[in-house]
């Protein structure tokens, strides 16, 4: 989106070749739309895309769902992409964010704080910023999903979740109801967090079986499956 036309066609050009070739080869592909790398010089640009400074704590979800210069960005870009894969043979779905949590605001406006409660009794003020962030988030992730349905409603969206146990302002049952697929990013945790198996279900099966039972009728999605707990060295020390 941020290069020449020239440019910008040469990257979906290099997608839709990989597309083309999981289709010779009987293979489907997960398309990630998550927009990490937008350049320095759109947050200089728009401010309003990244006032918390989120670059330095998530580098896959580092922008304010708020922000709408981030809204127009992402429409601009569905536009030019989407129509060019859509009808690809191998395209399984499309994958919204990766490895999805979002830290609560820092700093919230008094106005926004007093209309919050008033619409949530039951929450306390020291718990607002974390409610607030993940209805905001919630509202984002509904904004997208549907921005991505206007151009394709055929292929399954979903956002990759991390399948750890609390994931900072992600609300599984909400993003359930909204996306049209299930989004995990498996890896293994429990019953040994050590990483010395060579493979580990356990965790993953658990975490499936979660999300079965959050929305039953919907497929569930693993993007980035991680089997065992990372890269081991198989030679003999001396």
């Amino acid at each position: 989106l941020f290069r020449s036309e020239e440019g910008k066609q040469h990257d979906i050009n290099a997608l839709t070749a990989v597309l083309d070739a999981a289709a010779q080869h009987n293979m489907t592909m997960d398309v990630l739309l998550s927009p990490h790398y937008i350049p320095q010089w759109a947050y200089d640009k728009w401010p309003d895309l990244d006032p918390e400074n989120r670059r330095k704590s998530n580098p896959f979800m580092p922008w304010d769902v708020r922000s709408p210069h981030l809204k127009e960005i992402l429409s601009r870009f569905l536009d030019v992409l989407i129509p060019q894969v859509r009808s690809k043979s191998a395209l399984l779905d499309y994958d919204l964010i990766n490895e999805a949590w979002y830290r609560p605001f820092a700093h919230l406006d008094e106005a926004i704080v007093t209309n919050f409660m008033k619409a949530h009794p039951l929450v306390k003020r020291e718990d607002v910023p974390e409610q607030y962030t993940t209805e905001q988030v919630t509202d984002f992730m509904k904004w997208y999903t549907a921005e991505v349905r206007k151009r394709d409603a055929r292929h399954p969206i979903y956002a990759k979740v991390l399948t750890s146990q609390e994931v900072l302002c992600v609300d599984r049952e909400a993003l359930g109801d909204t996306l049209t697929a299930n989004g995990m990013d498996s890896y293994p945790e429990y019953p040994d967090p050590t990483g010395v198996l060579a493979a580990d279900f356990a965790w993953t099966l658990l975490r499936i079986d979660f999300h079965r039972s959050l929305t039953p009728g919907k497929p569930i999605l693993d993007g980035e499956y991680h089997p065992c707990a990372g890269a081991y060295d198989m030679r003999s020390e001396e």
